[in-house]
């Protein structure tokens, strides 16, 4: 099972692109709709950039989930 996440919900507050969130982290525009699906949870380097790119935390938008994981 696939943690669910606040991805979505804070990109969009954010006013951000698909587009704009995946060229900065590093992923395809294809894969991120995956993530705000809870189809795919991305590796820890990748949730990192995204949370960069998002001025905020792995934390904020994965609640609960083990930086281990």
């Amino acid at each position: 099972m696939i943690t669910k996440n606040r991805l979505r919900e804070i990109r969009q507050e954010r006013g951000i692109a698909q587009q704009w969130l995946a060229a900065h982290a590093g992923c395809s525009p294809s894969k991120l709709t995956s993530i705000e699906r809870y189809n795919y949870l991305p590796s820890r380097g990748l949730r990192q950039r995204i949370a960069e790119a998002l001025e905020t935390t792995p934390e904020e938008i994965w609640p609960g989930l083990d930086e281990g994981d």
